[in-house]
């Protein structure tokens, strides 16, 4: 693989090594991973073209040795260079989900990863799918830290991935996958302490923390407004007749008049709408969250 040197200019800032994540930044991730988690069902499902269910199965605060002691070989791993966060986070896809997308994007019945080492096109679609299995946590940082990422490094194995240190402190978020009852595998997000301390220090004034005590001050998300869309349904046309259009004409949308309209936050599919009117607005009454 070709190696990976971030470009000079990365703001030098001086971090504290400490053993755990502060109280306020370990909430505030929390909530982060949550979003991600819906982000990321909702994205699967529209790679597999089919209900795929995403769980959190743990978060974890342990050092980077111990996480990748624990990712079966071969299996796809990933490290991800951000400027924002002046260095890396890893990827990992077990080897049960590296072999279930594969045989998605290749059109085929999902089969047991056993004895199956990828091949080159393997390597190449799932590099692919990591990169759009990463949208999703740049989407849930959105609100407050704009997450610039790219897969500097893609191996097979994590002895390969030099990025991040045996020893450095990460937090772990894995996600388990699901499909009618049958297991998918599962895919981790580590993230080195430094980089995340580096993130502390560029959050919004409002979420930021009070070292000096130690305590969170409004860490959570409740004050950081997103844009809600509610989408009624789209359609296709031909070209000509979309520029023949006149007004009173007809379009029938690819939604049944009983269907929930979709309420949208950064492109992710969020909750379920029923759309109405109030005070002379148009209006959406919350129906359920997208599952």
């Amino acid at each position: 693989m070709t190696s990976f040197s971030p470009e000079a200019g990365i703001e030098e800032v001086q971090l504290q090594t400490v053993d755990e994540l502060p109280d306020g930044l370990a909430a505030l991730l929390d909530e982060i991973h949550d979003v991600a988690r819906r982000a990321l069902q909702s994205q699967m499902r529209e790679m597999a073209r089919a209900t795929v269910s995403v769980a959190r199965a743990e978060a974890v605060q342990t050092s980077y040795s111990n996480v990748s002691r624990d990712m079966d070989i071969p299996s796809s791993v990933a490290s991800v260079h951000s400027d924002a966060l002046g260095g890396f986070f890893i990827a990992h896809l077990d080897a049960t989900l590296s072999s279930a997308l594969i045989d998605i994007k290749l059109g085929g019945q999902v089969r047991p990863p056993a004895d199956r080492w990828p091949t080159s096109i393997d390597i190449a679609i799932l590099t692919m799918m990591v990169d759009k299995l990463i949208v999703p946590l740049q989407e849930a940082f959105r609100p407050v830290f704009a997450l610039d990422y790219s897969i500097a490094n893609f191996e097979t194995s994590p002895n390969f991935i030099f990025e991040v240190a045996p020893d450095d402190p990460v937090v772990a978020y894995k996600y388990e996958f699901t499909h009618d009852e049958t297991g998918l595998g599962a895919m981790t997000f580590v993230f080195p302490f430094s980089s995340l301390q580096l993130l502390l220090s560029k959050v919004p004034t409002s979420l930021a923390m009070d070292t000096e005590n130690e305590e969170p001050e409004a860490m959570a998300l409740d004050d950081v407004e997103v844009e809600l869309r509610a989408m009624v349904g789209p359609t296709s046309v031909a070209v000509g007749e979309f520029l023949s259009l006149q007004p009173g004409d007809v379009l029938v949308l690819d939604q049944w008049a009983d269907q929930p309209s979709i309420g949208m936050v950064h492109g992710v599919p969020l909750l379920e709408l029923t759309i109405g009117a109030s005070s002379g607005h148009v209006a959406a009454v919350v129906d359920r969250w997208k599952e």
